[in-house]
């Protein structure tokens, strides 16, 4: 009895476990071509793409536009323009008032500039600056979501172009053996030359088939491996 009771507990928390692991890989929102959990693959790539110069470029106009805005809203200090003049003969001591000169001069002497046309044009200096900002964000983020998407769109049309290439591999094997039976039936006058031609017509058919999927699959490969800067064997690799 209780033997009987263990076994059915055991089977119960079992399935509790499967239908736990069930309902979080629902949950994760992971997207699966073939079989494959690509989610983590994907994110990969595109940490790497993101990596590339080309988008680190964007970060540097960025950095660039902030460096501009402080410029701009600092810019008050070239208003002020500071001068100093001072008297000599004040500084310098005489033995004696007849000697001494019957003129005097200011000791020192204190001047403030202020460009009129400065203030007015400050104004929308900093306003330049600030909209230069917002476009070099507008700009990265943009630049962001299009290589997320080249990267997304790349890689699954490899993968799609991969499967496509397995099953049409099974398909040539199936076809060459239709083949080489129709060839040894034709050989032993069991078959006529009509089926022997279809046989290989099919058979050449599947060959081209796999050669053009085999085609578009390394096209879509190399336009993935100049997004990433690498190629794919290498990335897939990344920690």
């Amino acid at each position: 009895m209780r033997k009987t009771f263990f076994v059915q507990t055991l089977l119960l928390a079992l399935c509790l476990s499967a239908l736990a692991i069930t309902t979080r890989a629902q949950n994760s929102g992971g997207k699966k071509i073939a079989g494959i959990d690509t989610t983590g693959v994907e994110q990969k790539l595109i940490r790497i793409a993101l990596q590339r110069p080309s988008y680190d470029a964007t970060y540097r106009a960025v950095r660039t536009a902030n460096h501009q805005l402080s410029e701009a809203r600092n810019s008050w200090l070239n208003l002020l323009s500071l001068s100093l003049n001072y008297n000599d003969l004040d500084f310098k001591h005489y033995s004696s008032t007849a000697t001494a000169p019957t003129y005097v001069y200011p000791k020192y002497f204190f001047g403030l500039v202020i460009p009129i046309g400065y203030i007015f044009s400050r104004g929308s200096e900093i306003r330049i600056a600030r909209e230069n900002q917002a476009i070099a964000k507008d700009a990265r983020l943009e630049a962001e979501r299009t290589i997320v998407a080249d990267v997304k769109s790349k890689y699954r049309t490899y993968l799609n172009y991969q499967n496509m290439l397995d099953v049409q591999n099974i398909i040539v094997n199936d076809e060459q053996a239709t083949f080489l039976q129709a060839e040894k039936n034709f050989r032993d006058g069991k078959a006529s030359i009509d089926g022997y031609n279809t046989a290989s017509k099919a058979f050449n058919g599947a060959i081209l088939q796999q050669l053009q999927y085999k085609l578009m699959a390394d096209q879509v490969k190399v336009d993935l491996e100049h997004v990433l800067g690498m190629t794919l064997e290498e990335a897939l690799v990344q920690p």
